[in-house]
């Protein structure tokens, strides 16, 4: 884990980093005016196929959760504002690097702005859940895409796109498994 800055030139700030094998966990903290609610109608391209979508904003402990899936390539991202517009991106991704526009493209259309430096507690509590959750998750998705013999870009979408279907949309696990395999382009009958 190492903290970098998060983008050149005229943003500013720190930018959380955490690699396990391929995976690339990316986030920042900082202030953000804008509701989450107002998010989605940021993204929203009528001419073009989709390449992002929205969870329903959820309230969770004093705080607005938003959950959005970014499909090429496969980029799971979490938003998190409290009532003070103190507001947090984290971003999961098998590409660093796509992820880091993704977090620069966020910063323009939303106008968030990160802090300097990135808050301890922050720090802690995301290495946290990255140690405990993300590199189960990682390699659970590696093994099955070995397993199944299928890329592991594909089933690392598949995998986390079903997860998002299912916890922040309602979408039944086969129906989740079924839509996921399809967007990316997996045998609906994999697994």
């Amino acid at each position: 884990m190492k903290e970098d800055k998060l983008l050149q030139g005229e943003l500013q700030g720190e930018l959380f980093a955490w690699g396990y094998a391929c995976l690339a966990v990316l986030g920042t903290v900082g202030m953000l005016e804008r509701s989450l609610q107002s998010i989605e109608e940021l993204y929203a391209d009528k001419t073009k196929k989709q390449q992002i979508v929205f969870a329903p904003v959820q309230r969770q402990l004093g705080r607005d959760f938003l959950a959005a899936f970014h499909f090429e390539p496969a980029i799971d991202v979490t938003i998190v504002r409290t009532p003070e517009r103190e507001a947090s991106v984290v971003t999961y991704s098998l590409d660093k690097e796509a992820s880091k526009k993704f977090l620069v493209d966020f910063v323009q259309r939303t106008g968030f702005v990160p802090y300097i430096s990135l808050p301890r507690n922050f720090v802690e509590m995301t290495k946290s859940e990255l140690i405990l959750i993300e590199k189960s998750n990682y390699n659970m998705c590696t093994a099955c895409a070995e397993l199944l013999n299928v890329n592991d870009d594909k089933m690392f979408g598949a995998m986390r796109y079903a997860n998002f279907l299912q916890m922040y949309n309602g979408v039944s696990f086969p129906e989740s498994k079924r839509k996921a395999l399809q967007r990316f382009g997996l045998r609906e009958n994999l697994f």
